[in-house]
């Protein structure tokens, strides 16, 4: 028996190849994406949000090993903030209790250590920032 691990934004890039990794190793992931995953829902709403901690929620039974918030959108719009940090806080917010019960919970018969639930974050696209050399608002001369 394997860990259960949420990760979003496994429909491509970085999200994707490990949530191939951990199934391979034995994990149940579930994957939360906008399409082609387990829990399809927009990280980029509100509404969005709360129904991908409420179907994580659901297909994990509540309890959660590990959270991997992936999925994210690069650019310089307004969508950026909404997905890579909204999303992020909303998405580990939500989750947090799952994480909390997973660490109280009798160690796995794999010989896995109980009380090791984890998150991360990761960022998948370029960081923007007002310095960049194609941002720069000084003048060229």
């Amino acid at each position: 028996m394997g860990r259960t691990i949420a990760i979003s934004g496994t429909a491509s890039g970085i999200g994707r190849t490990l949530a191939g990794i951990l199934r391979d190793r034995g994990d149940d992931v579930i994957g939360v994406d906008l399409r082609d995953a387990d829990v399809c829902a927009d990280l980029g709403t509100p509404e969005g949000r709360d129904a991908a901690v409420a179907a994580v929620l659901d297909r994990s039974g509540g309890t959660l090993d590990g959270v991997v918030a992936c999925a994210g959108v690069s650019g310089p719009t307004p969508l950026t903030v909404t997905v890579n940090h909204f999303g992020v806080l909303a998405l580990l917010e939500g989750l947090r209790p799952a994480l909390a019960r997973a660490a109280r919970r009798a160690p796995p018969p794999s010989g896995r250590s109980p009380g090791r639930s984890r998150w991360t974050t990761t960022s998948c696209g370029p960081a923007w920032t007002a310095t960049s050399p194609r941002r720069s608002r000084r003048p060229r001369r």
